[in-house]
């Protein structure tokens, strides 16, 4: 039996150091069954933390979309009222146009008429023209020359209230010799108009 034990013996150191190994391998194995924990609750922990984040910023956008779809209403609300006054003044524009436009049609038809009408009444004025110079005096058998320079109205009048017996000469418009060619000395003389 002692050497069952030495062998015992020998085989002891061989268990024992397959024991420490065994029991090395068990730290290593708890360690990192540490360290996996200590990863597993840091990973828990950034989990948490970036949901805490991204639910704060998820808020935050909300917040701020709604506040952009605010402005962006009144803005759209702002833009249709100043569309919807420029419908109306771009309205009112061409109702007043039409309305020129109808208004020019009917002018220019007054003014063709009127036109023709200062036509017509140019003619008359001429011919009334004409005729009243038809009632003018005529004064027959003034021989030419007589004036002596004097304008042909200042002689008429001078000689007609020397003719007539006038205290003062009339007032004359106008007067002047017929238009024909001056007279010889034997033929006919001009007559003089007033």
């Amino acid at each position: 039996m002692p050497k069952n034990r030495q062998r015992n013996n020998k085989l002891e150191p061989a268990a024992e150091a397959s024991d420490n190994a065994n029991l090395a391998d068990d730290a290593d194995i708890n360690d990192q069954h540490v360290v996996l924990n200590a990863i597993a609750s840091l990973k828990q922990d950034l989990v948490a933390k970036i949901e805490e984040k991204a639910i704060a910023q998820s808020a935050e956008l909300q917040i701020q979309t709604t506040q952009i779809r605010t402005e962006l209403r009144s803005v759209v609300e702002q833009v249709n009222k100043r569309i919807e006054v420029t419908e109306g003044r771009v309205s009112e524009l061409e109702a007043e146009v039409s309305n020129h436009s109808d208004s020019i049609t009917c002018m220019t038809s007054d003014v063709t008429g009127m036109k023709k009408e200062l036509a017509t009444l140019r003619d008359r004025c001429e011919d009334l023209e004409a005729r009243s110079r038809r009632c003018n005096i005529r004064i027959i058998g003034v021989k030419e020359g007589r004036e002596h320079g004097k304008h042909p109205s200042q002689f008429v009048a001078d000689m007609l209230k020397v003719s007539l017996g006038l205290d003062k000469p009339p007032t004359l418009d106008r007067a002047h010799h017929a238009l024909r060619s001056r007279a010889t000395q034997d033929g006919l003389h001009r007559r003089l108009l007033l």
